[in-house]
């Protein structure tokens, strides 16, 4: 037998990662918890969908749109990462911009494709 307190001490950190992540899904909402009434799993509604709404009328009708969970970019001059898709675009997506190279009649250029929402690409990795 485990208490409830018990088990909360044991999971503290795990509910601490939790809460940081339903805080950020929260902040990229521009909502607050007073806006949420409802929690859906994500999986269990994905598997709704798959077993074709099964027992469950609402989920006949939902779409899953999958998004890029981090935002992508390429590096530039300074260090920067200038990024090309911001995070939560869904997907699939397509992102034009022009670069100019650093150096009159430069032929080549290498690009280096970076993730996360760090402004310094120094910073990733």
């Amino acid at each position: 037998m485990i208490t409830r307190p018990r088990f909360e001490e044991l999971n503290l950190d795990l509910f601490q990662k939790c809460i940081e992540v339903v805080e950020n899904c929260l902040r990229d909402a521009k909502m607050d918890n007073s806006n949420v009434h409802d929690v859906v799993l994500v999986g269990a509604v994905q598997a709704a969908i798959l077993g074709g709404g099964i027992g469950n009328e609402k989920a006949r009708d939902l779409v899953l749109a999958d998004v890029t969970p981090l935002s992508l970019g390429v590096h530039t001059k300074g260090e920067v990462m200038t990024v090309l898709i911001p995070r939560n675009t869904p997907i699939p997506t397509k992102k034009e911009k022009v670069f100019n190279t650093t150096m009159d009649d430069q032929t080549v250029a290498g690009i280096q494709v970076y993730e996360g929402e760090r402004a310094r690409s120094k910073d990733k990795g």
